[in-house]
């Protein structure tokens, strides 16, 4: 216990913020789960005093998506163990992304991963960097028309692939480097600070990128925590 102690002295030294960061990180989750718990429930409740008609099913609608909301929060806000199933982690984030999303209603989401178990810190800023072109494929290739999208992870020794691809209109200009948006943003940075690579080919048929990340890279979290062994 003592030699635990030791190392949590050393770490809350070298970086006098990690300890604070991860108390604002776990109240964040915390109050972010709680506020979607709340608005489930008073939306079941609403709900449960009407009648069957388009009303209701809205609420049905909003319900289905609050509660994917939650579940994509509780993947990306996890603390990472060890090792991670990232199969089964993407499968969550997945489904709660596309959870009450009616205009993906008409689209198909296909998931293939191959060496599923990774390391926490690169299983964590693999699934963030996921979300975020996942997201960006569902908003601007997906949406409103019956269109595909597919991520393939695969693995070796030494680093983890990540291939996210649709069959949408194609970006153009600055998005080519990691979509649109803000989000483009997060996943360049993410990439990088990862020690890691992304490509990008698009066209009128599609757009497909590419990541790759050592397993031995940074944690995407090595501001909140040290790696484990470390």
């Amino acid at each position: 216990m003592q030699a635990s102690d030791d190392k949590r002295s050393g770490w809350d030294q070298a970086r006098p913020w990690a300890g604070e960061a991860s108390l604002l990180l776990s109240e964040l989750h915390h109050r972010v789960a709680n506020e979607v718990a709340c608005a489930i429930a008073a939306m079941r409740l609403a709900q449960s005093a009407g009648v069957a008609g388009p009303r209701i099913a809205l609420f049905d609608r909003a319900i289905e998506r609050l509660e994917g909301f939650g579940q994509v929060h509780d993947v990306l806000a996890a603390r990472p163990a060890r090792v991670v199933d990232v199969d089964a982690e993407l499968h969550r984030l997945t489904h709660g992304m596309v959870q009450g999303r009616s205009d993906l209603e008409r689209s198909s989401v296909r998931l293939t991963v191959r060496g599923a178990m990774l390391p926490g810190g690169p299983a964590l800023r693999l699934l963030l960097i996921a979300a975020e072109l996942m997201y960006n494929g569902m908003r601007h290739a997906l949406a409103g028309r019956a269109g595909s999208l597919w991520i393939d992870v695969d693995r070796d020794e030494h680093s983890v692939r990540l291939v996210v691809s649709d069959d949408g209109p194609g970006l153009a200009g600055r998005s080519r480097t990691s979509g649109t948006g803000l989000g483009s943003g997060i996943v360049a940075e993410l990439v990088r600070r990862g020690d890691g690579r992304i490509q990008c080919e698009t066209s009128s048929h599609g757009t497909t990128f590419r990541v790759t990340l050592p397993l031995s890279g940074p944690s995407a979290v090595d501001w909140l925590m040290p790696e484990a062994g470390a």
